[in-house]
C-alpha cells in the first residue's frame, strides 16, 4: 500500500515538473520589435567598437558630433540584402553632410561577409559583430534594425525591418539632422 502512494505521488510530482519545464521554457513565437528592443528612441546609444572588413574598427563614440545610421544585418536575411542593395545611393547624398553609416553584421565574421558585399557590390566598410555583443546591447531579435543616432549620441529614430517607404521617411529624417 505504501509503495503505491508513494509511486502515484512520484508520478503526480513529475507530471507537474514537467508541466511547469514545458510552460517555462515556452517563448512568445512572435515577440513585438518592441519586447526585443533593449534601446528606443531618447535613450543613450550603447557604445560600441567593432573591427571592420577593412582592418579598421568601427567605433561609435568616434563619431559624436555627426549623425549615424547603426544598421545591424545578416547575410542570409532577405529584408537585409534588400536593405543593403540600395544603402549606397541612398547615402550618396548625404556625403558633404555630417552624416556616417554604421552597417554591422550580427553573428558573423570575415567569411560570410567578405563575399557578401562583394556579391552585393558595396564598396562601403561593413562592421564585424562575431559574438553579437554589440547587437545584444541594442535588440535580442529581428534584422534588419536601424538606429539614427543624433550629433550628441541619443537615439532619435529606429526602423527594424523596413518598408521601402520606411525607409525613405527614415532617410529624409537623417538628411534633415545631417545638414543642420
Amino acid at each position: 500500500m505504501r509503495i503505491v502512494t508513494i509511486n502515484r505521488f512520484l508520478r503526480r510530482v513529475t507530471v507537474v515538473l514537467l508541466m511547469i519545464g514545458l510552460f517555462g521554457c515556452i517563448e512568445e513565437e512572435n515577440p513585438t520589435y518592441e519586447a526585443t528592443s533593449r534601446v528606443g528612441v531618447g535613450d543613450m546609444a550603447p557604445d560600441f567598437s567593432v573591427p571592420t572588413l577593412d582592418g579598421e574598427r568601427m567605433t561609435l563614440s568616434a563619431e559624436r558630433g555627426k549623425v549615424v545610421l547603426v544598421l545591424f544585418f545578416n547575410s542570409w536575411c532577405p529584408d537585409c540584402r534588400a536593405e543593403l542593395s540600395g544603402i549606397e545611393q541612398r547615402i550618396a547624398p548625404l556625403s558633404t553632410s555630417d552624416f556616417v553609416l554604421l552597417a554591422i553584421a550580427r553573428g558573423e565574421d570575415h567569411t560570410t561577409i567578405a563575399p557578401y558585399r562583394q556579391e552585393l557590390g558595396l564598396t562601403i566598410d561593413l562592421g564585424l559583430d562575431a559574438d553579437e555583443s554589440t547587437y545584444q546591447r541594442y535588440a535580442t531579435r529581428y534584422v534588419p534594425r536601424n538606429y539614427v543616432v543624433d550629433r550628441d549620441g541619443r537615439i532619435v529614430a529606429t526602423a527594424t525591418e523596413p518598408s521601402p517607404e520606411e525607409l525613405d521617411a527614415l532617410f529624409a529624417q537623417i538628411a534633415r539632422l545631417a545638414t543642420h
